[in-house]
């Protein structure tokens, strides 16, 4: 490429290009002596470079209420779902927890929360729930580490010990302490999967679940999974979907463009 005399153009047609892992492009793949490497899409074509596998509505099977389940590849993993390119909503409760109090150790440590919502007792799965709670600029996630009945009868959900000492009071800021009430929802939940458009995805058994919205005919919808982490580094440090990166500062990347071509579907 020291001799380029013109542009290098890569044309894509039409169609969704699945990546298992990520792009790393680096100095080696650009233009030189002022010209430019080109991706760029064929005339009319959208192509799309995804992370995501592609599951046809019609592989699901209807179970109950409403809800269709599928196989997904073992070690599917992810935090989203998009049916017919429309982002889904992960199965999430409508409320928070009836009479919630913060849950103290024997040393007086804050290590949950506790409740008398006893149907969480029988979940299949508690360690995928996740609290959320909103306050100022700030919304958090935090994961449970078990659930349990305490001695007084009442649930006890013990959470993932760094997430939640760090939601807490953030940064040592006491306008962000944290107070039970900014809670807005638990999510993840198969038992919560009761509205129109929710998902679950039990990883264990590589199991989808996805209730349909009223417009939705699971014999013609296409579910992207997302399953390419954006943080899950490789052996050589790169991560994501797609990495533009030089070896060092004597050799940076130059002269790469691209043109009409969408990038999607990473988790986290």
């Amino acid at each position: 490429k020291t001799s380029m005399n013109g542009n290098i153009e890569v044309i894509l047609a039409d169609g969704y290009y699945y990546q298992a892992e990520t792009i790393s492009l680096n100095e080696t793949h650009g233009g030189t002596n002022l010209y430019t490497v080109v991706f760029k899409a064929a005339e009319g074509a959208k192509p799309i470079i995804g992370g995501g596998i592609q599951i046809a509505g019609r592989d699901f099977a209807e179970i109950e209420n409403g809800i269709y389940v599928a196989d997904v590849p073992s070690g599917t993993s992810t935090r989203q779902l998009f049916v017919d390119n429309v982002r889904a909503t992960r199965a999430r409760s409508e409320g928070v927890l009836t009479n919630a109090e913060f849950l103290y150790d024997s040393n007086g440590a804050n290590i949950g929360l506790v409740c008398d919502d006893n149907e969480l007792l029988e979940f299949a799965n508690p360690d995928d729930l996740e609290f959320v709670y909103s306050h100022l600029w700030i919304q958090s996630r935090v994961g449970v580490k078990n659930i349990t009945e305490g001695d007084d009868g009442r649930v006890q959900l013990i959470m993932d010990e760094l997430g939640w000492k760090y939601t807490q009071t953030p940064a040592g800021n006491e306008i962000l302490t944290f107070t039970i009430d900014k809670i807005e929802y638990y999510d993840d939940a198969l038992e919560r999967l009761d509205e129109p458009g929710e998902w679950y995805l039990d990883e264990e058994k590589s199991k989808r679940y996805y209730k349909p919205r009223v417009w939705e005919d699971m014999k013609t919808v296409t579910m992207t999974v997302p399953v390419l982490d954006c943080w899950d580094e490789d052996e050589t440090g790169v991560s994501g979907l797609l990495t533009v990166a030089g070896t060092d500062y004597d050799h940076m990347v130059q002269n790469i463009r691209f043109e009409n071509i969408t990038f999607a579907d990473a988790t986290w």
